[in-house]
């Protein structure tokens, strides 16, 4: 008895003194634990609050920290304070730098900020920990495609392919890159086999079609922007579908292209230009249609002074002084703009005036636009 009663003290005296010791446990990680929960139910605001909290506790355990100060870093990225997001997750690296997500996280929060070198150079530091994760090679391309380093590009795209051969998106990403490298027959390789795995995945019918257009099949692009149009209805796949049939001369079916893209954003300048000009190939030049068609529009804003031009409102010396007013990147747009479509005004009276346009617009012009292929068509169509 006297034994069992001393063994019986001895119990309640242990859970006495272990009682304050577990109370601190609690009270170091329950905020921690709620943070993170929050954080992973996107409760953002909740998340940085008790991850503060958290913080802030002296006895929070030291291998949590680390982890504390990721996922509040993750929370501030989420919630567009990319400074503290930076903050948080730099401290992490320091304290767990073996820890790949939390490059990574600093990685988006950089991008974000539009710090583009730098998070690229956090994608590889997690790549150096994390060599086997396909998602690290695509997100480092993705940063690759914003900076136009598509080689680049596609050399991580491929490595992440070789780790996930059936991921539809790789293979869509990768066949984009590869038009800009002049690739297009790799290219709609890509796209077919993205299709292949998901054919749900209608932006690769686009992709695949731009890819055949570089290559003059435009009756199989068009074939591709028919299968987009049955999955995606919109204002843009019956503007690409109207080139598409501008190529192959079919203009009445381009005019009725562009009409139903008209109807959907009546004030688009630019849907109003090329209906003017398939317009013109079925014979129009009285441009009465563009003049209707041209109400919505402002044309004192971008393509507005083409239109005007094109209605005799404003001369081509009005029109050129128009075009160097803006931001770099717009001033370069607006150039080709007028590159291509006065190359369309000049082409019956002054053939010569239009093809130096043309070549011009094939030259200066960035690779995916509308008006650089169709000025290089142009140009073949006048040899």
């Amino acid at each position: 008895m006297w034994r069992y009663f001393t063994m019986k003290t001895c119990v309640v005296a242990a859970v006495c003194l272990l009682a304050p010791a577990a109370a601190a446990w609690a009270n170091g990680t329950s905020n921690f634990s709620a943070g993170v929960s929050a954080n992973h139910r996107h409760a953002y605001g909740a998340a940085i609050a008790l991850l503060t909290v958290a913080l802030g506790e002296a006895d929070l355990p030291a291998h949590l920290k680390a982890a504390a100060l990721f996922e509040r870093g993750s929370a501030y990225c989420e919630t567009a304070q990319y400074n503290d997001a930076i903050a948080d997750l730099t401290e992490a690296i320091r304290l767990a730098p073996g820890r790949a997500d939390s490059f990574r996280e600093r990685a988006k929060a950089y991008a974000r900020e539009g710090l583009s070198d730098q998070a690229i150079g956090d994608e590889t530091r997690a790549l150096r920990l994390k060599r086997n994760d396909p998602s690290l090679y695509s997100e480092r391309a993705l940063l690759y495609l914003d900076r136009n380093r598509f080689r680049e590009a596609i050399a991580d795209l491929s490595a992440a392919i070789a780790l996930a051969p059936r991921d539809a998106y790789l293979h869509y990403l990768r066949g984009h890159a590869l038009r800009y490298t002049g690739e297009p027959a790799r290219a709609v390789e890509d796209q077919s086999r993205a299709l292949a795995l998901n054919p749900g995945l209608v932006d690769a019918h686009e992709e695949r079609a731009a890819a055949y257009e570089d290559q003059g099949e435009f009756a199989r692009a068009l074939d591709d922007f028919n299968a987009e149009l049955a999955r995606r209805n919109d204002v843009g796949v019956h503007f690409h579908k109207g080139i598409a049939e501008w190529y192959l001369g079919r203009y009445s079916d381009s005019a009725a292209s562009f009409a139903e893209a008209l109807r959907r954003n009546p004030s688009d300048g630019n849907l109003v230009l090329w209906f003017a000009l398939a317009k013109t190939g079925l014979g129009d030049r009285s441009f009465d249609e563009l003049a209707q068609s041209a109400k919505p529009v402002d044309l004192r804003t971008w393509a507005g002074p083409i239109i005007a031009l094109y209605l005799r409102k404003s001369t081509l010396t009005q029109l050129l002084a128009i075009a160097q007013v803006g931001s770099p990147q717009m001033l370069a747009l607006q150039r080709c703009d007028v590159d291509f479509y006065v190359g369309e005004w000049e082409l019956r009276a002054n053939p010569a005036t239009a093809k130096a346009l043309f070549r011009q617009a094939g030259i200066a012009c960035p690779p995916d636009l509308v008006v650089r292929r169709a000025a290089a068509f142009e140009l073949a169509r006048m040899h």
